[in-house]
């Protein structure tokens, strides 16, 4: 089962880059995906692939039903641990069938408990690193919605202190009551990119897409009813076209790929040179 994971994942090929897993990606079932071992999404499965002389306890499985994951751990020679976790859909499936031995020249059916190991696991945590299998399973198992929620309110006031001109109260109250908002909160939290974010551009994306905001106290605040469609703007979710003459036409990705930043040197330097003929128009 670890080999077939390992292969189905591509990961014997050394240059294969598997996507960062990010909990407001709606990513399809086939995408294979990983994420750090020391991300906060992960204390669940962290917790538990740290657990070392795990009891045994051969009773469990006289009651297999009640068995919701089955798992194996792995050292090699140079003391590298692999864990392998799967939930146990096949695991139970054959506990109700009919199942018969051919013996010889006859049938016979079969009495003793047999419990049918799946082709793969859901997930791989090697080192330092999850390898995640099957998207579902793993938000399962790692408890992310759980996860996200609880983190929340701190994942917020994290945005609060890399965003300062953005008023975040009633930002926080409504990620504490909807899951959705909770995942995107905790995606924007781990770009690196956020703290270049200008109140400009961002007031332009929020007018460009139909996200109503306004300024008050000198901080940017997003309207009633408009809370998610500005965190999805923050987290280039939302975009809007003009091809056709006067009419934007207003989208909302539920999944989104970077092809690539194009810099603009005119706009970069643009602040600088405004300076310089201010500066030019006070000498004259």
């Amino acid at each position: 089962m670890v080999q077939d994971t390992i292969s189905d994942m591509g990961l014997l090929d050394p240059n294969v880059r598997l996507e960062r897993y990010e909990p407001s990606q709606e990513h399809g079932p086939a995408i294979k995906l990983a994420l750090p071992l020391n991300s906060p999404l992960n204390a669940v499965l962290r917790d538990f692939a740290a657990v070392e002389n795990r009891p045994i306890d051969a009773r469990a499985m006289a009651s297999p039903r009640n068995i919701s994951t089955y798992f194996c751990i792995l050292h090699d020679r140079e003391n590298h641990k692999l864990v392998g976790i799967r939930r146990s859909a096949q695991f139970k499936a054959v506990l109700g069938a009919r199942l018969i031995q051919f013996i010889d020249d006859s049938f016979r059916a079969v009495s003793d408990r047999v419990f049918r190991l799946d082709h793969d696991f859901d997930l791989v945590i090697v080192d330092d690193t999850v390898f995640i299998n099957r998207v579902s399973a793993f938000e399962l198992l790692a408890e992310v919605d759980e996860a996200v929620q609880q983190a929340a309110l701190e994942n917020t006031r994290q945005l609060e202190q890399t965003l300062p001109f953005i008023e975040f109260n009633g930002i926080s109250d409504y990620v504490a009551e909807h899951k959705r908002s909770a995942r995107i909160v905790a995606a924007l939290r781990s770009r690196a990119d956020l703290a270049d974010t200008t109140v400009a551009n961002l007031r332009r994306e929020c007018r460009r897409s139909g996200v109503k905001v306004h300024m008050e106290d000198g901080k940017l605040v997003p309207e009633l009813g408009q809370e998610m469609t500005f965190l999805q703007t923050l987290d280039r979710r939302r975009y809007a076209l003009m091809l056709v003459d006067g009419r934007w036409e207003q989208y909302e990705a539920a999944s989104r790929k970077a092809a690539g930043i194009r810099e603009d040197e005119h706009v970069r330097r643009a602040p600088a040179t405004r300076a310089r003929q201010r500066g030019a128009r006070r000498r004259a």
